[in-house]
C-alpha cells in the first residue's frame, strides 16, 4: 500500500525552510504581511544576513523550501540569482521547492533561472480576473497579463502551479465570483487557493473602511466556490485549498502537521521541536538591525494545552482529519474518553465524522471549524 503524505512527511526526520523576501514594488490595499517598498540599496545587506541566518541553522538540507513575501520576484534577475545560489547547497534532496511570484514582476529570464536552480512549484497572486477589481485592490496586473505569464511558465517547463483568488471584495456579486472561477479554470493550473477578504489594521482597506461580508453572504460565496471547483475535478483538501490529484502543497502540510520548519528573513516565523517540546519564533526588531546582521526573535514554548489546540486546529483544517491512535500517542490520553460527550454532540450535529479510527470534519464542519474548536476546548 502506498504511504500517505502524512506518513512520508512525519518519517522524513528533516526540517523544512521558509524564506521571507519582504520587498514589493507596490503595496496592495489589503495585505498585512511584513513588507517594504523595494529599495535596491537594501538588497545586498539583506541577502548577506539571510545567508548567515540559514547557515546558522546547521542543517545540510531541507525537506521542502518555500520562498515567499512580500514579492520574491521583485528582486532583479541578478539578485534573484544570488538568492537561489544561497539556497542551492541545501536543496539537493528537497522534495518540493516553491516560489511566490507576482504577475507583473515575473519575466522569462527569472522563470528560466528558477527552473535551473530546481524550483519546481510556482504560486501566483492572481487574486481576481476582473481588471476593474484588480485596480481597486491595488494590483498592477491584468487578467490578460496573468494568462500570458502562466502560459510562459508552462513553456519554460513548470508543471506545478498554484493561483490565489480573493472573494468578498466590496460590492462583489455571486455572478462576479463565478466568472472569476471560470477564468481561473481557463488558466489550466493544478492548484487553487481561495481566500475570503480579511480587513487588517494599518492597511488601506482598513483605513477606507471596506465592508466585510455577512456570515450568510460569505457562506453563499464559499458554497459556490466549492461546487464549481469540485465539478472541475479539484479536491478541497483543506479549508481554502483545492488541488488536482497529486498536486497538493507539500510545504503547507508541514505547517498543518505541526512539523519543524525554520523561518529565515525579516518577519519570518519558525516552528521547531526540541527534546520533545514545541517551540515557535518570529524574527522581529528593527529592519535596519536585520540589515546589519542583528536578528532579534520573539519566541514561545508551547505548553500542553496550546500544543493540543494547534494540533486539533491544524489537522481538522484538512479533509483527511487525524488518526485517533496518533492523537492518543502524542498526548498520552484517549481522545474518545477525554471528549466523549463533546464528540457525540458534534457527531450528532454532523459537523464531525468518525470512521476507521479517523476524526474529520464534514463539509459543514469545515465551514464551522471555529465553532468545533470552541466546543472541544
Amino acid at each position: 500500500m502506498p504511504r500517505t503524505m502524512n506518513q512520508i512527511l512525519k518519517t522524513a526526520n528533516k526540517p523544512s525552510l521558509y524564506i521571507h523576501i519582504p520587498f514589493c514594488s507596490h503595496l496592495c490595499h489589503y495585505c498585512d504581511f511584513t513588507k517594504f517598498f523595494y529599495q535596491k540599496q537594501w538588497i545586498d545587506a539583506y541577502l548577506n544576513t539571510l545567508e548567515k541566518e540559514i547557515a546558522s541553522f546547521n542543517e545540510s538540507s531541507f525537506l521542502t523550501i518555500y520562498i515567499g513575501g512580500g514579492t520574491p520576484t521583485s528582486l532583479s534577475k541578478e539578485e534573484l540569482n544570488r538568492l537561489l545560489e544561497i539556497v542551492k547547497p541545501y536543496s539537493g534532496s528537497t522534495i518540493e521547492f516553491s516560489v511566490e511570484c507576482n504577475i507583473e514582476s515575473t519575466i522569462k529570464e527569472k522563470l528560466e533561472l528558477m527552473m535551473n536552480y530546481g524550483v519546481d512549484r510556482l504560486s501566483f497572486g492572481v487574486q481576481s480576473t476582473s481588471n476593474t477589481r484588480l485596480e481597486e485592490i491595488g494590483r498592477k496586473h491584468t487578467y490578460e497579463d496573468a494568462v500570458k505569464i502562466i502560459d510562459l511558465a508552462k513553456s519554460v517547463g513548470f508543471t506545478k502551479m498554484s493561483v490565489d483568488l480573493i472573494y468578498g471584495l466590496p460590492g462583489q456579486t455571486l455572478d462576479e465570483v463565478e466568472l472569476d472561477l471560470e477564468n481561473i479554470l481557463k488558466l489550466g493550473v493544478n492548484h487553487i487557493a481561495t481566500y475570503s477578504l480579511t480587513i487588517h489594521p494599518h492597511t488601506k482597506a482598513y483605513i477606507d473602511k471596506w465592508p466585510l461580508l455577512s456570515d450568510d453572504r460569505s457562506r453563499d460565496f464559499y458554497d459556490l466556490i466549492l461546487n464549481k471547483l469540485r465539478s472541475a475535478s479539484y479536491e478541497r483538501y483543506e479549508v481554502s485549498n483545492f488541488a488536482k490529484v497529486g498536486h497538493k502543497s507539500i510545504h503547507n502540510h508541514v505547517y498543518w502537521y505541526s512539523l519543524p520548519f525554520y523561518g529565515a528573513g525579516y518577519g519570518a516565523s519558525g516552528y521547531l521541536i526540541k527534546d520533545g517540546k514545541h517551540y515557535r519564533y518570529r524574527n522581529i526588531g528593527k529592519f535596519n538591525n536585520y540589515l546589519n546582521g542583528e536578528i532579534e526573535k520573539d519566541d514561545e514554548w508551547l505548553d500542553e494545552e496550546k500544543h493540543e489546540l494547534e494540533y486539533l486546529m491544524n489537522n481538522l483544517r484538512l479533509k483527511q482529519g487525524f488518526n485517533l491512535e496518533e492523537y492518543d500517542s502524542i498526548f498520552q490520553t484517549s481522545f474518545m474518553t477525554r471528549y466523549d460527550k463533546k464528540l457525540k454532540y458534534l457527531l450528532d450535529l454532523k459537523l464531525l465524522n468518525l470512521s476507521d479510527n479517523i476524526i474529520s470534519c464534514t463539509d459543514e464542519g469545515l465551514i464551522k471549524l471555529d465553532y468545533i474548536l470552541f466546543k472541544l476546548m
